[in-house]
């Protein structure tokens, strides 16, 4: 670990595996384990269940859940099951919302 900076307060805990120091440049670093069930990080806050960002645009559950808006992925995306445009999506298919009129099989290659 360096030495403290010079001019000001200095604070350091821990030993060399886990430590927290604080400096005079407002800077707190934290080595190791971090156990929060309140509080906020930049502008994300952080409950028991849940990390949220600003305006509850997007929120991480702890059940697994992920809720946003506006959002743009990349990659692949998968799903068993579902709704996107008007459509059910199935273990093996996606069915017309509306009565199953339109059933696309990814299994047989049938519509």
């Amino acid at each position: 670990m360096s030495n403290p900076p010079s001019g000001g307060y200095y604070f350091r805990a821990g030993n060399e595996t886990n430590y927290v120091t604080y400096g005079d440049n407002g800077v707190l670093n934290i080595k190791g384990h971090i156990d929060a069930t309140s509080g906020s990080i930049g502008n994300w806050s952080i409950t028991s269940g849940a990390i949220t960002g600003p305006n509850g645009y997007t929120t991480l559950s702890a059940d697994g859940k992920i809720t946003a808006t506006n959002v743009d992925l990349s990659g692949t995306i998968k799903a068993t099951a579902g709704e996107v445009g008007g459509w059910v999506i199935g273990a093996s298919s996606l069915s017309a919302k509306n009565n199953n009129s339109i059933i696309l099989n990814g299994n047989t290659g049938t519509i």
